[in-house]
């Protein structure tokens, strides 16, 4: 069982997470003030305000997924003509050369990570 200094800690991430309080209490459909009370201890942060800022927080995760398949140069067909040709622009040129010098980095001798087959991990039922 978690103790309430804890969970409120964990809430206090939640909300920077969902971008400050201005945000969190649009998802909340709540006031700022209410944030803020909840934040400082003022108030009791019940069952209600933790199953809504769950699913604010399942919200956002899925919205950053769908805009990262849309973002990310790992798929071909995100890729500029220009940046297909040539993909050493921006940070890349960069990140190979932080590579280079410190490969440990990156994992070292491993092989990198294809994240385009990596699925999120769930607690099964009997962990904790």
């Amino acid at each position: 069982m978690i103790d309430p200094q804890s969970q409120l800690e964990l809430f206090s991430r939640a909300v920077d997470l969902l971008g400050g309080q201005r945000p969190t209490a649009r998802a909340l459909n709540v006031s700022e003030r209410t944030i803020r009370m909840l934040l400082a201890g003022e108030r009791t942060l019940h069952a209600g305000f933790l199953e809504d800022t769950a699913k604010a927080l399942v919200d956002h995760a899925d919205a950053c997924r769908a805009l990262e398949r849309q973002l990310s140069p790992a798929f071909a067909a995100n890729l500029t003509a220009d940046q297909r040709e040539n993909r050493l622009h921006g940070n890349s040129r960069r990140r190979r050369e932080t590579h280079e010098a410190a490969p440990e980095y990156h994992g070292g001798d491993r092989e990198p990570l294809d994240f385009t087959t990596l699925k999120a991990r769930r607690p099964s039922d009997g962990e904790d």
